[in-house]
């Protein structure tokens, strides 16, 4: 079992997850096995490998744009309909407009805010990236005044779905928990219960 394969069994859970009524395709009644849609032709391969490039350009390209502090470049990936899910924001953001000002708190949160990508994983039309960040706060966070420290080694995972050669959509997992840790806002797991 390669580590491949393990990647590609992790992302096959993680679409279905994200996207559970993505068409399949089934064998007619009294046929007794599914269509096999695998890489039947070597151009149908062909496609599917220069999509899943073009995608991952797409995705890395959006990462640069966070990395630059440029709101602009990254609203130009983004779908006119475009939509964010995150686990650390109240409700998705939907369009460009209301994706700017989410980046945007972020950059004057943490003005040396850096992603490194750790790994991308393309899939027909998403790409998973796992990624780490790091960043000193130095502006207001979501209510949390500025409190100087650093914030490293905050891992996260995005998922983005690609359509017509933009971002339509991403969903944004991060170890929010750690970041609050280390500026100084929640007190680590021991702290806490000893504070009882």
């Amino acid at each position: 079992m390669s580590l491949a394969w393990v990647h590609g069994q992790l992302f096959d859970v993680l679409v279905d997850h994200i996207n559970p009524w993505r068409a399949r395709v089934r064998s007619p009644p009294g046929r007794n096995s599914d269509v096999d849609l695998t890489f039947k032709t070597p151009t149908l391969k062909r496609r599917l490998a220069m999509s899943n490039e073009d995608n991952l350009r797409i995705a890395r390209q959006s990462f640069e744009a966070w990395n630059a502090h440029d709101p602009n470049r990254l609203l130009a990936l983004l779908a006119d309909d475009f939509m964010s899910d995150s686990d650390n924001l109240p409700a998705p953001t939907r369009g460009r407009e209301a994706h700017r000002q989410v980046v945007e708190m972020y950059i004057r949160a943490f003005p040396d805010l850096h992603f490194e990508i750790e790994q991308m994983l393309p899939s027909g039309d998403y790409v998973v990236t796992r990624w780490l960040a790091t960043g000193t706060h130095k502006g207001e966070l979501m209510g949390i005044p500025p409190t100087n420290r650093r914030g490293e080694g905050v891992h996260g995972c995005s998922i983005a779905e690609m359509k017509g050669g933009k971002i339509k959509r991403d969903w944004v997992y991060w170890d929010t928990a750690t970041l609050l840790r280390q500026l100084g806002v929640m007190p680590a797991p021991g702290q806490a219960a000893a504070a009882r």
